[in-house]
């Protein structure tokens, strides 16, 4: 009793202002440049603001959160695509209009299918797992997110695909939850508005 009482009594403060600054995050935002001239004074280089599109993973653990996270990709998405622009994320699958398909052979391919299933090496993989299909690993995936795959149409497909492909990059960075992931780079003005 009396330790927890050292803990929140005593030290608590110090403990919160160590939660704060553990948990306080910042985003740099690095300044223009300007223009980069030759000896006779003509731009050779100049500065242009390029604007990207990125996600921060904030939502708790809770199937409802979950849901919502899928709502957030899937709506910024279809906004990113509304504008014509592209993905820069590459998940090494593809849709071609037809089916998934795998954007990796061999080797890669291999690399990409034990980091998919979580393993650190591709000798872990079982025969099952090296033989899965595109569809196989988006179908696991979609389960593991639980994204909804009732839509069959092309623009469903891609759109799951799309979830899927963002869900698998925050995951990466699960282990620093709050650093952003990079959806479209060099986006128009009309898609950050």
């Amino acid at each position: 009793r009396l330790r927890l009482f050292v803990l929140q009594e005593v030290r608590g403060d110090a403990y919160n202002e160590q939660f704060k600054h553990y948990t306080a995050r910042s985003s740099p935002i690095p300044g223009k440049r300007g223009r980069i001239l030759d000896r006779n004074g003509n731009v050779i280089a100049d500065t242009r603001t390029v604007e990207n599109v990125a996600i921060i993973d904030v939502t708790g653990d809770t199937s409802a959160e979950n849901d919502r996270l899928n709502r957030i990709i899937a709506e910024t998405v279809t906004l990113i695509k509304t504008h014509g622009e592209t993905l820069s994320i590459d998940f090494g699958i593809v849709f071609d209009g037809q089916g998934y398909a795998f954007t990796k052979n061999g080797d890669e391919q291999l690399r990409f299918l034990a980091d998919v299933y979580g393993y650190p090496d591709t000798q872990t993989l079982s025969e099952e797992e090296r033989s899965s299909s595109a569809a196989d690993v988006v179908d696991m995936l979609a389960a593991r997110y639980r994204v909804d795959q009732s839509d069959t149409t092309p623009a469903g497909m891609t759109l799951v695909l799309d979830t899927v492909g963002v869900r698998y990059a925050l995951s990466l960075n699960a282990f620093a939850k709050y650093n952003e992931t990079i959806l479209a780079r060099d986006v128009s003005e009309d898609t950050t508005i």
